[in-house]
């Protein structure tokens, strides 16, 4: 059977296409004229970041936080995660921008939260009573605050099962209100400008199936796909003296970013009143970075590092033939450091890069 002669093939209309000048339907031109459809390149769509009051995390997610974004900290029970949170509301403060803690676990203590540096004057705190009360309240709150904390998602409990006999099973009835919190406000974050920094549990249970984890989110898995920036706090180890702890090291996994880079991973050393150790900080970075090096027990500094009345031989050792100072064990080695300010001085330059550091010509008959 011949084909049919004389017919062409019709050309495929392409859709969306406009050429240079040619004006858009009249409710899309207007949605341009107002602002409310831009170019990719409009400042407007630009994320702002804000640098949090612990440099190490900055650098591990790549700039701080994102501004008028969900950023959630997750982690098991005495992880760090409400200590992080005030270290963002810190951040805020020390920007002159304003604060509101929801207080879902009823857990907030001013003295607490005073001691790792939060003005409690300047933070506003609203004790949450059900979980549709929080949700209407955020709803309302946005644009009032710059920054607001939700401590946390597991506690937002539903007015239903708070009122409901004991027994009464209410299934997933807690993961729809907080799937329709995240609905409700999301669209609304960045024109609002307000920064939603939310905590949640992470239950840990056994082995899933096929051996892999069976760690669960109250709340559902819904809010994982809303979070902008997702940080995953857990306890690494307690930091000691002899046999004394004086304080601890939380490790902080950037899981997702949405606006950076992802996979980041930071080391916290706070010593038990919620202050940062920065002398323990600074050596754990200097031996990453291999300002400080490490042989074995014995630690090994830059050689132009000062240091003012080692008398202790059994700990230190001045290497003659490498013109270094010698320092066994973590603990000599963190004493020595926090003994020495114009030590502490130098090192923060070499390892943070404040600079190049000075790097004299070792002596000779430098003792």
């Amino acid at each position: 059977m011949s084909a049919k002669k004389g017919k062409t093939k019709a050309k495929p209309k392409v859709r969306g296409h406009r050429k240079p000048g040619q004006q858009y339907p009249e409710p899309i031109q207007k949605m341009m004229n107002d602002g409310l459809i831009v170019r990719g390149s409009d400042p407007s769509l630009i994320i702002e970041w804000m640098p949090t009051a612990l440099p190490m995390l900055d650098e591990a997610t790549g700039g701080g936080i994102p501004l008028s974004r969900i950023i959630m900290l997750t982690g098991e029970w005495s992880s760090g995660k409400t200590l992080v949170a005030q270290y963002i509301a810190r951040a805020f403060q020390d920007n002159g921008k304003s604060v509101l803690l929801m207080d879902a676990e009823q857990t907030y203590d001013p003295r607490w939260w005073h001691d790792t540096g939060v003005n409690t004057e300047d933070l506003w705190v609203y004790p949450v009573p059900s979980g549709e009360a929080a949700v209407n309240t955020l709803e309302e709150a946005l644009g009032g605050w710059d920054c607001i904390i939700i401590d946390s998602i597991a506690a937002l409990v539903p007015l239903a099962e708070q009122e409901a006999e004991v027994e009464k099973a209410h299934v997933a009835l807690h993961a729809r209100l907080i799937n329709k919190m995240f609905r409700k406000v999301n669209g609304k974050l960045r024109p609002s400008g307000t920064t939603l920094v939310i905590i949640n549990q992470l239950r840990t249970g056994g082995l899933g199936s096929y051996g892999g984890s069976q760690d669960t989110l109250p709340g559902g898995r819904g809010q994982q796909f809303w979070t902008t920036l997702w940080l995953r706090t857990y306890r690494i180890k307690w930091n000691m003296v002899g046999e004394e702890r004086t304080g601890f090291v939380i490790g902080c996994d950037v899981t997702k970013n949405k606006a950076g880079r992802s996979g980041g991973h930071a080391e916290l050393v706070f010593t038990f009143n919620g202050q940062l150790d920065r002398v323990s900080m600074l050596v754990q970075d200097a031996l990453a970075r291999e300002v400080i090096v490490r042989a074995g027990a014995w630690y090994r500094l830059p050689y132009n590092v000062p240091f003012a009345d080692v008398t202790d031989v059994n700990r230190y050792l001045w290497d003659e033939d490498n013109h270094q100072m010698r320092v066994m064990g973590s603990e000599g080695l963190n004493t020595l450091v926090m003994n020495n300010p114009d030590a502490v001085a130098l090192l923060e330059k070499m390892t943070y890069g404040e600079g190049e550091a000075d790097v004299p010509t070792p002596a000779p008959n430098h003792a």
